[in-house]
């Protein structure tokens, strides 16, 4: 699926706009993108997102559809089961869908789809209307999508990245293989039975061959 030399962000990135320039739903297109990049069965996740596209109801009245669609995916893997709503709420799920946020924020100014929208594009749109729907493609909406995809991780100002490996969720020092950057202790994680490290650099940019992702994921 991964084109030679293409990181996994820069996967999720394609793949968000290829869905978005095909099929049409922000949410959808966001979440299909991360479902296929980390093997996940998000079949109903997907389905159930499709109102949450163009700022619900493709009508620009709410959040934008494509940051609900991530963060969508972040509360499937990280967020509380049935069975633990007694335990009262995870804020290890907010802690990582809040830095999503951020992120997302910092980037496009607002986290509200007409907000954006106008800012990206000059105005809304009622997506369900023809002309503003051929607009909506001209000014090249579908952008939205695939940089949501890979907007956790290569912009995170944090700097943390992933690389996939065999740490079985305990955590141990391993060594970074990326140049004038200092080996720090890594944390492992599990995602649909794949194992995942996290690792602290002194370097805030990110480097092809692994991830970006908050500490507080693990």
């Amino acid at each position: 699926m991964a084109a030679a030399g293409e990181s996994v962000p820069d996967l999720a990135y394609r793949l968000a706009y290829e869905n978005e320039s095909t099929y049409g739903g922000c949410s959808q297109s966001v979440i299909k993108a991360l479902m296929d990049v980390f093997d996940l069965d998000l079949r109903d996740v997907l389905k159930a997102s499709q109102p949450l596209a163009g700022g619900l109801s493709v009508y620009a009245r709410g959040s934008c559809g494509a940051l609900a669609g991530g963060m969508l995916v972040m509360g499937y893997v990280y967020g509380r089961s049935v069975e633990e709503l007694p335990k009262g709420p995870k804020a290890k799920t907010y802690l990582i869908t809040r830095r999503l946020l951020e992120e997302f924020e910092a980037e496009f100014g607002s986290v509200s789809c007409p907000d954006i929208q106008r800012k990206l594009m000059g105005r809304s749109f009622d997506l369900l209307k023809e002309e503003d729907w051929n607009e909506f493609l001209e000014k090249g909406g579908t952008g939205i999508s695939a940089r949501t995809s890979a907007a956790p991780w290569p912009s995170s100002p944090h700097g943390y990245w992933w690389r996939e490996g065999s740490l079985s969720g305990r955590p141990r020092t391993v060594a970074d293989p990326s140049p004038n950057t200092e080996n720090t202790t890594a944390c492992g994680f599990e995602i649909a039975g794949r194992c995942y490290s996290i690792m602290s650099k002194k370097a805030p940019t990110f480097r092809g061959g692994g991830e970006l992702l908050p500490c507080c994921a693990v």
